[in-house]
């Protein structure tokens, strides 16, 4: 009896490994050509290894956002950098801004070495009004309860 009971256990949580990891969304990380393109920018620097790289890079990221996945830390930083280079000041600024939402971790790095760069500043969302032009919500509600205490009848 022991190890009837030791067998069917030892199938269900073999079942609930299983499902657990089947239901795990496939995600990672695209590299893409990286290794080989910064290889070639560091062997024969130039302009056109660096604009072969600034497009593996792009790359990386657009097959990335296809994908679903979050490109690898330090790509959008590296992008960006690249960005700056070329005076695209606001694409400079979308990529560490970006880099600093995926990567919460590399703020403090970011804060240092791209200072220039200021988060985006969050606007709370409008509050939603009833057809009165009344603001929605519990002070309506409190408005209310309060009449009907009030009300003799």
């Amino acid at each position: 009896m022991t190890k009837l009971r030791l067998r069917h256990g030892l199938i269900i949580s073999l079942c609930l490994l299983l499902s657990a990891c089947a239901s795990q969304p496939r995600q990672g990380m695209y590299w893409g050509s990286y290794e080989s393109s910064y290889y070639e920018l560091e062997n024969t620097p130039g302009d056109q290894a660096r604009q072969r790289h600034i497009d593996t890079l792009r790359n990386i990221v657009a097959v990335s956002d296809s994908r679903g996945w979050p490109p690898p830390p330090g790509t959008l930083l590296e992008l960006a950098n690249y960005e700056r280079q070329l005076g695209n000041q606001q694409t400079y600024a979308y990529y560490v801004n970006r880099e600093r939402q995926l990567y919460p971790e590399s703020n403090l790095f970011i804060r240092r070495w791209f200072a220039d760069v200021v988060p985006p500043v969050v606007v709370p969302e409008p509050v939603v009004t009833d057809e009165n032009d009344k603001p929605a919500g519990p002070a309506t509600d409190q408005n209310a309860t309060e009449e009907q205490a009030n009300d003799p009848s």
